[in-house]
């Protein structure tokens, strides 16, 4: 692969990234201003008119759940999740990245299983209702509806987010291991808290 070539690649990835982050930060903002405006909406028929909403809380625990598993990768990508380095901090460069390398596949491969195994649980789980969703629909329309929603979809975003956090790790662990083998210079490793910027 020429040098013009990598570049056309890079600065492909690079927009892909773009692209990918503004999503994921559009999708965290809908998801917050939902559960603020639920929330809000509960804390005024609750002690205002004095008549709560019932669904208002599963409604917005539902959200917190979406935003959680579906935010996993950008949370890593930025640099938000706990990382304890007090040994790893002081090795060399080339031999911390080398080191990360076999971290970063155990992870990867953790996830995976975790992954399949949520899958099997969304899958029992695809002919419950979220009684939340049920009660709503049923408000607006009327008529007595039971599994207007199924909770597979709730629960697919586990495995969805643990594959995309498996995809951000694999990322990384590409880049450490071409420090590692010299391919990359540490110095031209981006730090994970300056991916998005």
């Amino acid at each position: 692969m020429g040098l013009s070539e990598r570049k056309t690649a890079s600065s492909f990835a690079e927009r892909l990234l773009r692209v990918y982050n503004l999503a994921v930060t559009a999708i965290g903002v809908v998801l917050m201003t939902t559960i603020v405006a639920v929330m809000g909406s509960q804390v005024f028929f609750r002690y205002v008119l004095n008549d709560s909403l019932i669904w208002a809380e599963e409604f917005s625990s539902y959200m917190l759940v979406l935003i959680s598993f579906l935010l996993l990768g950008a949370a890593f990508q930025r640099g938000e999740m706990m990382n304890i380095e007090l040994l790893m901090a002081r090795l060399p460069p080339r031999l911390r990245a080398a080191a990360n390398v076999p971290i970063s596949l155990a992870m990867i491969g953790f996830l995976l299983v975790l992954s399949y195994y949520s899958y099997r649980f969304a899958l029992l789980n695809r002919t419950t209702s979220i009684p939340a969703l049920d009660f709503i629909i049923s408000s607006l329309t009327g008529e007595t509806r039971t599994v207007v929603v199924s909770r597979f979809w709730l629960y697919l975003t586990l495995p969805i987010g643990m594959c995309i956090l498996a995809l951000h790790l694999a990322v990384a662990m590409m880049r450490d291991l071409a420090v590692a083998v010299g391919r990359m210079s540490p110095a031209d490793q981006p730090r994970y808290a300056d991916a998005g910027d």
